[in-house]
């Protein structure tokens, strides 16, 4: 299976107020001059988070240890050229998610690099509203290639079970906040919380699964999904960085059979493929079955005019 990356936009990271924030994309600054790293800097600050490097050695091992969304290249430059770097950059699958963007006063030269995998080319000198736009077109073309080809995924724990869920199909995802027990329901389906005004069941994936939480209540995460064209929430005990898995490596509900974990087969858009064992993927729609549907209407609505 080839190696899974952070989504191209950055890892959702939890937050108090139940966002989901995004970190920066990386784009590396490669260049021997610093007064053009500086210019470059000041052009890009505050759009990503930019590191720099002012030699090609020093930037492939800057390229390998953090695999930045972009690299602004210069091409003429001490111990090793910008021509060497597309090379081994493009040389290395794992690294093909990096985009590279060639900046030099060589046209013909960074042309001849285009060929090898380069992303694109800017002429020095550089214009601050190019380089911007530049920056954002080559890494919306990468996004939209890696689009078609992966599938973006939160993996999620309860208890022992590692489970995921698409990563589009996720709202927030907060601390565990003050919930309404229900009177009356299906067993997974005892609480229900209110979201801007509005009741989202809270589903016990535990109790599904016949799996403990780990963790204690106030120190579980709690994941709110679109469902269809509802809103569903779960709490889970921990949720990890999200991932772009190829599409060639899930397996698709209709095409496996049973496994250990039966209860949750039901609910499941299919299977990722991997080395240390296969991790299913929630279908969060398939959890609002025809009863859940029905219950859902009538009695969560019914018991938000009860919350305090």
């Amino acid at each position: 299976m080839s190696r899974e990356r952070s989504a191209e936009k950055g890892p959702l990271q939890p937050s108090r107020g139940g966002a989901v924030a995004q970190a920066l994309p990386q784009v590396l600054l490669v260049d021997d001059s610093a007064a053009i790293v500086a210019f470059e800097a000041a052009a890009l600050s505050g759009l990503y988070a930019l590191s720099t490097a002012s030699d090609g050695a020093a930037a492939l091992q800057r390229i390998r240890d953090v695999r930045p969304a972009l690299v602004l290249l210069d091409l003429s430059m001490p111990i090793m050229d910008g021509d060497r770097v597309v090379e081994a950059v493009r040389a290395d699958t794992s690294l093909d998610d990096v985009a590279i963007v060639i900046v030099s006063t060589e046209r013909e030269r960074a042309q001849a690099l285009l060929k090898l995998g380069a992303n694109g080319f800017l002429p020095k000198p550089l214009k601050a509203d190019e380089l911007r736009a530049t920056v954002a077109r080559v890494l919306e073309e990468v996004a939209r290639r890696q689009a078609s080809a992966t599938v973006p995924i939160l993996p999620l724990r309860i208890g022992r079970v590692e489970l995921a869920v698409n990563v589009e199909r996720v709202l927030a995802v907060s601390l565990m906040p003050r919930t309404i027990p229900l009177p009356a329901g299906p067993p997974f389906i005892k609480e229900m919380l209110d979201v801007h005004g509005e009741p989202v069941a809270l589903f016990d994936l535990a109790e599904r699964l016949g799996e403990p939480y780990e963790l204690s209540r106030v120190d579980r995460k709690l994941v709110l999904m679109r469902a269809g064209d509802r809103v569903i929430a779960f709490a889970v005990d921990e949720v990890r960085e999200p991932m772009l898995v190829p599409r060639s490596e899930v397996v698709l509900r209709a095409s496996f059979a049973g496994g250990e974990h039966e209860p949750l087969r039901a609910v499941l858009e299919g299977v990722v493929r991997r080395p240390e064992a296969p991790l299913p993927l929630l279908d969060a729609a398939a959890l609002l079955s025809p009863a859940a549907v029905e219950f859902i209407a009538s009695g969560v609505r019914a018991a938000a005019q009860f919350a305090p």
